[in-house]
C-alpha cells in the first residue's frame, strides 16, 4: 500500500510540473504582478509554459525509452539522465527567453532561469552522483515561495507550510520507492532551494 501512495506521489508531483506551479502562484496571489495581465493572458501564458516545460520533455523523453535510448522511467542509470536532463534544460531556458519578450517583472521570467540552472546543476552532479530531481523541484518551489513573499511583501507562509510538508512527503516517496538515498534526497531539496534563491534574487 505505501509502495504504491509513494508511487501515485512522485508522479503527481513530477518536478517538470514546477515551473507551472511557480508561474500559476506569481499570476494568481493577491498582489500587483496578478495585475500585469489580464486572465485571457495568463491563461495563454500558463499553457504555453505547460506546453514548453511539461508536456514536449515529457513526449520526448516517452519517445527515448520507447526508442530504448533511455532504459527506463524511473532513469535508475546515470547516463540515462544526461538526455533527458539536457532536454529540458533547453525547454526551460527557451521559456525564459520567451518570457523576456513580454513585459512581464523580472520574478516571473527568473523562475525559468532558476529552473533552468537547477537542471543544469542536477546534471552536472548526476555525472558522478545521482541526485533527486524530484527533490531539486520541490526545493526550487519553495525558495520562490519564499522569494515571491518577500518581494511582493504577501505572507504566504501557509502556502511555504504546505511546500515544505509535500517536500517531506515528496522525499519519503522517493526513499521508499528505493529511487535515491537520504543524501540525495537532502542535497536535491538544498540544491533546488538555493539556485532557485540565488537566480530570482540575482
Amino acid at each position: 500500500m505505501e509502495f504504491r501512495v509513494a508511487k501515485v506521489i512522485s508522479y503527481l508531483f513530477h518536478p517538470l510540473l514546477m515551473p507551472t506551479v511557480c508561474l500559476f502562484l506569481a499570476l494568481y496571489i493577491n498582489s500587483y504582478i496578478s495585475f500585469t495581465l489580464k486572465p485571457e493572458g495568463k491563461s495563454i501564458i500558463i499553457l504555453m509554459v505547460f506546453i514548453l516545460t511539461f508536456l514536449l520533455p515529457s513526449v520526448i523523453i516517452l519517445f527515448l525509452i520507447k526508442r530504448g535510448v533511455v532504459k527506463n522511467i524511473e532513469m535508475d542509470n546515470l547516463q540515462d539522465r544526461i538526455l533527458p536532463y539536457l532536454i529540458t534544460a533547453v525547454f526551460y531556458y527557451t521559456s525564459y527567453r520567451i518570457l523576456k519578450n513580454f513585459n512581464l517583472p523580472y520574478i516571473i521570467r527568473n523562475i525559468f532561469l532558476g529552473a533552468t540552472m537547477s537542471v543544469i546543476i542536477a546534471l552536472l552532479i548526476n555525472i558522478k552522483w545521482k541526485i533527486s530531481a524530484h527533490m531539486v523541484g520541490i526545493g526550487g518551489l519553495t525558495g520562490f515561495i519564499i522569494v515571491l513573499s518577500q518581494h511582493t511583501g504577501i505572507n504566504l507562509n501557509l502556502y511555504l507550510i504546505i511546500s515544505v510538508l509535500l517536500s517531506g512527503l515528496i522525499g519519503f516517496s522517493r526513499l521508499k520507492l528505493n529511487a535515491h538515498n537520504p543524501s540525495q534526497v537532502y542535497t536535491g531539496f538544498l540544491a533546488g532551494l538555493s539556485v532557485m534563491l540565488i537566480f530570482i534574487l540575482a
